[in-house]
């Protein structure tokens, strides 16, 4: 780690705090001689007073504040040399206060997001967007991911259930905002990771709004841009490629990733919601075959319950237009998570779920029960 990165605070505050005296010092020139060339003046007062008397009588001065004799003739120079002082102090202040570290617990006081409550259980950590958070994750708007509802189906005894997922988010911008880092230092072996992702990634790459995009596809194609949110040059990557970076270092702190396509949005064709297994559901299963991890097939579980209910029932269960569900869709959709869970070949989490969850089915698709039908 570079020499930088070690110092403490304090040394790195260090040449503001020398600064100080001197930028006081400024701070009464300027307000003195601002007082002066503005404040109310009789001809009378301004004829018989000299500069220095009346700035004494307004301010008096110890022997430390006194103006240098030199200088005393130039009190407008000097005043906006202390203003011009004061400006460069201020905005090196300003530099170490608003350019955090990405690990900074500001940030995540600002984003309310959570820790594990209880460090010596298994954690179930959610990794995703504001389809899984939204917001503070209070239902502000009326709008609910379904992460917030998972914590009632666990058994919180033995598991925490940790939603670190952050509306507005990419898989890339998770990463490259820092919230990832976080999310790892936090994990420990044995501990389960739910990501889902996809519905930012099609966004611009390099706009002054967001700048959130990713590459389509698992490939290894690349672009190279400058970020103007991030202010650095960056190489952005495709959707798959951000993904195979979650397994990988999930798995290497011991714990199981588990990928889920993205659930599907309210838009309708033909009588059924239109699905996202060409795109990013699709790309999301591929990486899982590829590394051989868990998958769930959000996308379809959730799409089929929607199909069969109508359009009409669909549409109470949303908070806008397409994309954010209310407390009740967010109900239906967790189900289709728990739902996913249990039909695993091996659910990591089997012995965790709580009393309420103990009526949910394993998910079977259409084509496997009717097969199964004699």
């Amino acid at each position: 780690m570079p020499l930088c990165h070690k110092q403490s605070r304090r040394s790195r505050d260090a040449p503001i705090l020398e600064l100080a005296p001197t930028l006081h010092w400024a701070l009464q020139r300027t307000h003195l001689s601002i007082q002066r060339d503005t404040g109310p003046q009789t001809p009378n007062l301004h004829k018989a007073t000299s500069t220095r008397s009346r700035l004494t009588a307004c301010w008096p001065l110890n022997d430390a504040q006194k103006m240098p004799s030199h200088s005393r003739s130039t009190p407008y120079a000097l005043s906006f040399c202390g203003l011009l002082l004061l400006c460069c102090c201020a905005a090196c202040a300003l530099q170490v206060v608003q350019q955090p570290s990405p690990t900074d617990p500001a940030v995540h006081a600002k984003l309310g997001l959570p820790v594990p409550a209880n460090p010596k259980l298994l954690t179930l950590f959610l990794v995703g967007d504001s389809t899984v958070r939204n917001g503070r994750g209070d239902g502000a708007s009326g709008q609910w991911g379904w992460g917030e509802p998972l914590v009632d189906l666990f058994d919180t005894t033995k598991i925490n259930v940790v939603n670190r997922a952050i509306g507005g988010r990419s898989s890339r911008t998770y990463i490259t905002e820092g919230h990832w880092a976080d999310t790892l230092a936090f994990m420990k072996p044995g501990d389960v990771v739910l990501f889902q992702f996809g519905h930012n990634d099609s966004g611009p790459l390099d706009d002054t709004a967001r700048a959130r995009g990713t590459l389509p596809g698992v490939g290894d194609d690349t672009r190279a841009i400058d970020n103007p949110i991030l202010k650095r040059n960056e190489v952005v990557h495709t959707y798959g490629w951000y993904m195979r970076q979650y397994v990988a270092e999930t798995i290497a702190r011991g714990a199981t990733p588990i990928l889920c396509s993205p659930i599907p949005r309210k838009i309708w064709k033909d009588g059924k919601v239109v699905r996202n297994a060409e795109s990013y559901g699709g790309w999301a299963r591929q990486i899982a075959v590829e590394q051989r991890v868990a998958f769930i097939d959000l996308d379809q579980i959730i799409g089929e319950q929607y199909d069969a209910i109508g359009e009409a029932k669909v549409e109470p269960l949303f908070a806008d237009p397409h994309t954010h569900t209310n407390r009740l869709g967010a109900e239906l959709n967790v189900t289709a998570v728990i739902t996913g869970l249990k039909a695993l070949p091996h659910d990591p989490l089997s012995g965790y779920f709580s009393a309420r969850a103990a009526t949910i089915q394993p998910y079977r698709s259409p084509a496997s029960t009717t097969k199964s039908t004699p």
